[in-house]
């Protein structure tokens, strides 16, 4: 086992957070055009492993709109 912890935030930079991730598990590379620019590439962990370090209060659902122009 390999765990590693890697840090990472939202797009604007008011969320942050941490998660121990282990890459010798099973993960999940997306080739969807949208993903396979941004290099997109899943890996599950417990909730445990997550950790938010900054900006729970601008949590809120999101949803990418594919048809927007």
């Amino acid at each position: 086992m390999s765990i590693q912890t890697y840090r990472g935030s939202c797009s604007c930079q008011k969320i942050s957070f941490q998660a121990q991730i282990d890459f010798e598990r099973p993960s999940h590379r997306c080739n969807c055009t949208l993903c396979g620019k941004q290099r997109f590439w899943a890996a599950r962990i417990q909730p445990e492993a997550f950790q938010l370090t900054q900006g729970a209060e601008h949590l809120a659902d999101y949803s990418f709109d594919y048809g927007a122009q």
